[in-house]
């Protein structure tokens, strides 16, 4: 018959083995069930018996407190993800007035197109020149490719930083008649540079043109290398903004808004337009350079001052190739929505020389400032060529030594 006792024991052994965690219970469980078998040391028999119950109670203790102890970050990190997720879906009113200022202080490029363009009529992006052969010239005359910085500018409008004519700036109000000289100069009904309308009878073709027979401070002259030590302080704020271009039938114009000026000595002059000749029209020692730009200012005096660069071929330039892309049809005009900086059309050195002269075409009024810088632009030959295919030949010939 069974004894009671040995299969209590048994039963209580069968369970602990259940209860047991870790392979150290496991011994020290069998260890005591061994040494009851074997009725060892009643003392021993004690120790392991408190052992074994020791055992029992952390086995059942641990996985309790390790339960408690996962829920607690999970409840703290769960209200942490809701505070997060209401704050991303409320947006502040610090964010608010952050997302206004920029949208107002960094309109997108389609905001600059639309503000530029708003006077180009959509079928005028046709370019278009007269008695000139389009297919000939080349993608890269019209808008060449250029480095990182300059291929930037053209699709942000913000390697170059856009800037109209400042309100600070002094207003230059033209007088009546310096507004029809410059009217007269531009006009291509009689005069020319070939024919019966050559510089030679210029004079002879109106009475307001008598003084490009008869004046005696003429202009084109040429100058040596002694005249470019002029010490007249030249200081020159121009406007990074759009312009105008006129085909007038004697050059190719660029009309510029009210608010560049250049100050020289001590007066202050308004920048008017600019234009091309070609070859140039003053020399230097006795040499012509291949082109020459002509960049004309008047003041509230009804003065005219007119700075000059000297053109060779060399690199190309990226404001030329904008304004050779508007070119219109002759004795028309067309605006850009495209931006120019006239400061590229004078040499960093500003090395110069002045003098009084004239217009250089009728009705060649006299006592004109120039300033005749030393060192030269560069165009690209293909650029050079495009000008010279419109107009081969327009500038006056040298009036005085």
């Amino acid at each position: 018959m069974a004894n009671p006792k040995s299969n209590d024991s048994s039963l209580i052994f069968v369970w602990i083995l259940v209860e047991a965690r870790h392979s150290t219970q496991i011994f020290f469980i069998i260890l005591w069930w061994s040494q009851i078998k074997i009725k060892f040391a009643p003392m021993l028999k004690k120790t392991l018996a408190i052992a074994t119950f020791w055992l029992i109670g952390l086995s059942i203790l641990v996985p309790w407190a390790n339960a408690v102890e996962e829920d607690i970050p999970t409840d703290t990190e769960n209200a942490l993800q809701t505070e997060l997720n209401e704050e991303s879906t409320t947006p502040s009113v610090a964010d608010g007035a952050e997302e206004t200022a920029t949208s107002q202080a960094e309109p997108t490029s389609g905001e600059i197109i639309e503000v530029l363009d708003t006077s180009v009529d959509s079928e005028e992006v046709m370019f278009m020149m007269p008695d000139v052969n389009i297919e000939a010239i080349s993608d890269d005359i019209l808008m060449p490719s250029y480095g990182q910085e300059e291929a930037s500018e053209t699709e942000s409008g913000a390697n170059v930083e856009l800037t109209s004519p400042s309100s600070e700036t002094e207003e230059i109000e033209l007088s009546e008649e310096v507004v029809e000289e410059l009217e007269e100069s531009a006009d291509n009904s009689d005069w020319d540079y070939s024919g019966d309308g050559a510089p030679e009878n210029w004079g002879k073709l109106r009475d307001e043109y008598k003084l490009c027979e008869v004046g005696e401070m003429q202009s084109p002259i040429d100058l040596d290398t002694a005249d470019f030590e002029s010490q007249t302080p030249i200081e020159l704020n121009y406007a990074v903004t759009t312009f105008e271009v006129v085909n007038t039938g004697h050059s190719i114009q660029v009309n510029y808004p009210a608010g560049s000026t250049a100050m020289i000595g001590e007066k202050t002059y308004g920048l008017q337009q600019f234009h091309f000749h070609t070859p140039s029209e003053h020399t230097i020692n006795g040499q012509y350079a291949e082109m020459e730009i002509h960049l004309v200012h008047t003041n509230n005096e009804g003065e005219i001052a007119v700075i000059s660069s000297m053109i060779e071929a060399g690199d190309e330039s990226y404001d030329v190739s904008k304004i050779w892309k508007n070119i219109p049809a002759l004795n028309e005009s067309r605006r850009s929505g495209l931006v120019l900086n006239p400061m590229n059309f004078i040499a960093e050195s500003m090395t110069h020389a002045t003098y009084l002269g004239s217009l250089t075409t009728p009705p060649c009024s006299e006592n004109v400032s120039w300033v005749v810088m030393a060192e030269p632009i560069t165009l690209s030959q293909e650029q050079i060529e495009t000008f010279q295919s419109l107009y081969p030949m327009d500038a006056r010939p040298i009036q005085r030594q």
